[in-house]
């Protein structure tokens, strides 16, 4: 079995709990009478917490899987878990404020990630014990992308409604393709969400998508920051 076939295989393992998961708490717990007392006691022992894992390690070995079929190389360097800090009751979306800072070697341009894989923003100022980072909820932020399996240009703009901007009409984007960074100034090909539509701009010169992504930015708690560019 080649190493890109055993990541399926894990994938789809990964996807069947999660799937059975949500199936299990929004199919039977409507219907009382189905075996209700069997699928509680199921899926009793899986916190939020352990869902949250599975949904990062979903999304990493999805991301691994394109490295592989698209040659990139893996990257390497510290990567460093940070707490964020809570901004309660203001739902701040574009900014995480995080408990580590130049002390852990963070850095203004580190990439900040949900997982091993996934990005969520970039870090803009440090501090000796703190760091802030503007996520793709931010308008301030732009990053060059490749869209899909055939690698589409594109350029994130952030924002409430962060999407993908300037797409070649001529080019085929597809709802649920895979959003990869392409900027030489952080790693190549982490995973920033994945297409949710696609339209014809304004001007109707370009192609923009909207994008979904695996977490919600309220729900983090610990994030992780690769210190290496």
């Amino acid at each position: 079995m080649t190493h890109a076939r055993y990541i399926q295989g894990i994938l789809i393992m990964v996807c069947l709990v999660i799937g059975t998961s949500v199936f299990a708490t929004s199919f039977f717990v409507s219907k009382p009478h189905f075996l209700l007392g069997d699928v509680q006691a199921l899926f009793s022992s899986v916190s939020v917490d352990q869902q949250r894992e599975l949904i990062k390690q979903n999304e990493d070995l999805k991301n691994e899987l394109y490295a592989q079929q698209h040659m990139i190389v893996p990257h390497e360097g510290q990567v460093v878990d940070a707490k964020v800090f809570s901004l309660y009751p203001f739902n701040t979306k574009n900014r995480l404020f995080l408990d580590k800072g130049s002390d852990a070697n963070l850095a203004v341009g580190n990439a900040v990630l949900f997982s091993d894989r996934v990005l969520i923003g970039q870090v803009v100022s440090v501090t000796k014990n703190t760091a802030e980072a503007a996520t793709i909820f931010d308008g301030g932020l732009t990053i060059p992308v490749r869209i899909g399996s055939s690698e589409v240009n594109g350029l994130l703009q952030g924002g409430v409604s962060p999407r993908i901007t300037l797409i070649d009409k001529t080019k085929k984007v597809q709802t649920g393709d895979i959003i990869v960074s392409a900027s030489k100034d952080m790693p190549y090909g982490l995973t920033i969400g994945t297409v949710r539509e696609s339209h014809e701009d304004s001007l109707g010169a370009f192609l923009e998508a909207t994008i979904d992504t695996p977490y919600t930015i309220n729900d983090l708690r610990t994030i992780k920051v690769r210190i290496d560019k």
